[in-house]
């Protein structure tokens, strides 16, 4: 739920919840607009959020705040 924003970027399903799984796969399967769309929305998200330098910026401040 930290990676995925549901319903722009992917689908969120209950751990465990092999039919919600299935529906949402089944979603996307029957879709093809709904895939691309999805997709383009993903890879527009790991250009900006997961680069090298947002990674060291995050991992800095992580140790910032353990060794406070």
């Amino acid at each position: 739920p930290t990676v995925i924003e549901a319903g722009v970027d992917g689908f969120l399903f209950a751990p465990g919840d092999h039919l919600d799984l299935a529906d949402k796969l089944r979603r996307l399967m029957e879709d093809p607009a709904l895939r691309r769309r999805m997709g383009e929305a993903g890879r527009r998200r790991a250009q900006v959020e997961f680069t090298l330098e947002n990674y060291m910026k995050h991992l800095v401040e992580f140790y910032d705040h353990v060794l406070e």
